[in-house]
């Protein structure tokens, strides 16, 4: 994945597993999911907060923070999900290209 500004190596979410487990027990990393709608997400077994960024059409159609042991409803629907336990600097508007 990168922005007109630099590159940003990311895990893409591939099988089911991957999927449904996401960032649990971890308290490091990034992870790309593909997602194609809208998604409810909940942060159980989570022990820090995650940046989220909705992607779609080359852009950032949302952010948000997941608490732990909490649920967030994004008020879009997206192409891509990004979780982060870092900021990443990425606003609504920033162009984005997503490679797989």
């Amino acid at each position: 994945m990168s922005t007109p500004e630099h590159k940003i190596d990311t895990r893409l979410a591939e099988n089911a597993l991957e999927k449904a487990w996401g960032l649990r027990r971890r308290e490091e990393g990034d992870m790309l999911f593909r997602t194609a709608r809208r998604v409810t997400l909940d942060s159980f077994l989570v022990r820090n907060s995650l940046n989220l960024y909705f992607l779609g059409g080359g852009r950032v159609l949302e952010t948000g923070v997941l608490e732990p042991s909490s649920i967030y409803r994004p008020d879009t629907g997206s192409e891509w999900l990004l979780e982060s336990f870092e900021s990443l600097g990425l606003d609504e508007g920033d162009r984005v290209t997503v490679r797989v």
